[in-house]
């Protein structure tokens, strides 16, 4: 297997921009030009949480039987406006009846649910050299540490439930189920120690 030369590309940091994100704000199922702000979220590097890093203007034009669908996005990238068009391409559900939208990527052309802000410009994955997901680029050793990581910080979130002043272990003579999920996580925090 050859070895890729570059610098990885993390997508996990880039901005995507998934067909969803249109669809909860445009009803992509008739025909309409309609324009709205949609807010895009990308994953901090630090922290891990999702936060809101942009808000492009789209403009949204489909009228599924002429094949003129597309998207005009507007948004600003180290203080210039970029204005992108991106095509949305429509493909019909056989069971319902109705119609499925995708991205046609701006470079290959494919059909794509989610296309990423790479130099400026929304692409799909395959047209980023050397795009990799972080999982990709991490160990499975590293992976599965970090994944018992978290799950022993959830055992221990769980078990400082436990200790709240209202908390109740008993109602009616029985356990409740709160208790009941404390103690599991009491139990599996000393199995993993």
């Amino acid at each position: 297997m050859a070895v890729k030369q570059g610098k990885a590309v993390i997508l996990n940091y880039l901005i995507p921009l998934h067909i969803s994100y249109l669809a909860k704000a445009f009803p992509l199922k008739w025909v309409i030009k309609k324009s709205k702000d949609i807010h895009l979220y990308a994953i901090n590097p630090i922290t891990g949480k999702k936060e809101v890093v942009a808000t492009i203007h789209a403009t949204v034009n489909t009228d599924t039987g002429t094949g003129n669908d597309y998207v005009d996005l507007e948004f600003w990238i180290n203080g210039k406006l970029k204005i992108q068009r991106i095509e949305l391409i429509a493909k019909k559900i056989k069971l319902t009846g109705g119609h499925e939208f995708f991205f046609g990527c701006p470079m290959t052309g494919k059909r794509k649910r989610k296309l990423f802000l790479h130099d400026g410009r929304f692409v799909s994955r395959q047209a980023i050299p050397h795009g990799y997901y972080l999982s990709e680029v991490q160990s499975k050793k590293y992976r599965n540490g970090i994944r018992d990581l978290k799950r022993m910080i959830r055992y221990q979130n769980t078990m400082k439930q436990g200790k709240k002043s209202n908390f109740k272990k008993h109602y009616a003579g029985n356990p409740t189920k709160r208790y009941l999920k404390v103690i599991e996580a009491a139990g599996k925090l000393n199995r993993s120690w």
